[in-house]
């Protein structure tokens, strides 16, 4: 009989904080709502699987690793049926080091206790229950990436820009809907939601926030009845929602935005659910694969001009390319081998992808293209945090998601690399 569970935990900050997801430090002064690590643990009597999200920019594989270790040695559930990834929300705490904002160590210590409790939690929370799949198409991502009149390609270009050409790049609109309900009264025991978009935005930017990843959750919770929803992300290293042909979006609220965009989103999954078929295959199964990560180089002209850079530099107020060249610094005085995980994991009829960082939504496309399963679905920023992983063409092209140190770290063969080995890793579970 397949069982499911679902518990969360609070892993909101102190005030005081640093904040990431600009460039630079941002003080939090407030928490406009809290942050949660979220788990759905799924028992078919023979194995268990844990899904878990965290409401976190990113997350890396030192407190991810902890966390399964304590799952593994107290429940049994093995490394590679447990799938951790953050949500990407740019209003919350510093759990890795990022654009000369250093990692809270403090914080980071906490989050291993917290992800294994919320398993441990909904593993005892487990109840009889039936599995609901569906899919949907949402269209609410805009490659942020441009072709401009001068050649260059820019992300962000602006609202309506005379001079942009064309997008440098596609979108993937799949939404999907793992879902548990009550076998005798239909009644939602939790859902598992996966949506390519990199994220709304909170305001104001010093408020502690969930960010839009939230509001679908409580919009769910409202309308369904159902005790948690988990909306993980998709491949968005090179998307948003941000319609750059049309002007700008205005509302009456400062996250309006926000909202209306979690409304869509939570309508579309609801939609998905109910329109879903039950899924009469309960099959469970993981595998994790350490992929050998090679950190790019920056060229030592460079780094020496960077050192006369940083030595001018205000860590609380730091320039742009104060930021760059501290980060190519960093980047730097890492090890030269960066191993990582890739990891598939089966739910049923559906095959989720963990990959370990901002991945260009063109490698998931191609991920779900030659998938020995044809309902694949890529969560990004799962188990580890390699910063952007982009195509090789895009390497080539430029702007800021490529830029050595800053946004990329590793070489860019590491997308076609990443590829390949996720889809040995599904044909082994399918």
């Amino acid at each position: 009989m397949l069982r499911a569970g679902t518990f969360e935990t609070d892993i909101t900050p102190r005030l005081g904080t640093h904040l990431i997801g600009g460039f630079g430090p941002r003080v939090s002064t407030h928490v406009k709502d809290p942050l949660h690590a979220k788990a759905l643990v799924v028992d078919n009597g023979e194995a268990q699987v844990a899904l878990v999200t965290v409401d976190l920019c990113m997350i890396e594989r030192d407190e991810v690793d902890v966390a399964k270790r304590r799952i593994h040695e107290r429940t049994g559930i093995p490394w590679e049926n447990v799938l951790v990834s953050a949500t990407h929300t740019h209003t919350g705490p510093a759990a890795v080091s990022i654009l000369a904002v250093d990692k809270d160590p403090d914080y980071a210590a906490l989050l291993p206790d917290r992800i294994a409790d919320a398993v441990e939690n909904a593993l005892g929370a487990l109840q009889p229950a039936e599995m609901v799949y569906g899919r949907g198409e949402v269209d609410q991502v805009f490659n942020r990436r441009w072709h401009m009149r001068d050649g260059s390609v820019v992300m962000n270009p602006g609202y309506q820009n005379p001079d942009m050409v064309r997008p440098a790049g596609p979108v993937d609109r799949t939404l999907s809907v793992l879902g548990f309900r009550s076998p005798e009264t239909a009644e939602p025991l939790g859902l598992y939601v996966n949506y390519p978009l990199h994220y709304v935005g909170s305001s104001p930017g010093d408020h502690i926030s969930a960010d839009y990843f939230a509001r679908v959750d409580h919009n769910l919770r409202r309308a369904l009845g159902v005790p948690l929803a988990i909306l993980s992300n998709g491949t968005t290293g090179d998307v948003n929602n941000c319609d750059f042909t049309k002007p700008a979006p205005q509302h009456r609220l400062p996250d309006g935005q926000a909202i209306k965009v979690a409304g869509i989103v939570a309508g579309a999954a609801m939609r998905a659910y109910y329109e879903g078929g039950i899924c009469e295959d309960p099959s469970l199964r993981g595998a994790l694969y350490e992929f050998p990560g090679i950190r790019d180089d920056v060229e030592a002209a460079q780094l020496a001009e960077d050192e006369q850079v940083v030595a001018q530099m205000d860590r609380m107020h730091p320039t742009a390319d104060q930021v760059r060249a501290f980060e190519r610094l960093r980047l730097s005085r890492m090890p030269r081998e960066q191993p990582t995980w890739v990891q598939a994991l089966r739910v049923g009829p559906v095959v989720l992808v963990g990959l370990p960082g901002e991945i260009f939504v063109e490698i998931g496309l191609e991920i779900k293209q030659r998938s020995a399963c044809p309902d694949t679905h890529c969560v990004e920023l799962a188990n580890d945090w390699k910063a952007y992983i982009p195509t090789v063409k895009a390497c080539h092209e430029g702007s800021y998601e490529t830029e050595v140190g800053t946004a990329r770290r590793l070489v860019p063969e590491t997308g076609p690399q990443m590829v390949e080995v996720a889809l040995e890793l599904v044909r082994q579970v399918w």
